[in-house]
């Protein structure tokens, strides 16, 4: 995930770590985590994001294994996620 996570700051993403799964849960240990693997790991979330090499290591170095959250709109780039049917 590291690798991965400082190719996207290169290409001028800013990234931060969130949870992930495990267990069949989500890494914050919420029982009934409503959104899990899908949230930041740091206070500030995407407020934190940074393109820093080493910030992203430090991260990533605490937490090997978290998802990538990227801040899209910063790097002037949008995405569109479409959910299939529930």
């Amino acid at each position: 995930m590291i690798s991965a996570a400082l190719e996207w700051a290169l290409r001028g993403v800013p990234i931060f770590p969130c949870h992930s799964l495990a267990d069949g849960g989500c890494t914050c240990g919420t029982p009934g985590c409503k959104s899990p693997g899908k949230h930041p790991r740091t206070w500030r979330g995407v407020k934190d994001a940074s393109t820093d090499p080493s910030q992203i290591r430090d991260w990533w170095g605490r937490w090997p294994e978290a998802s990538i959250g990227g801040a899209i709109g910063e790097a002037g780039a949008w995405v569109l996620d479409v959910d299939g049917a529930q």
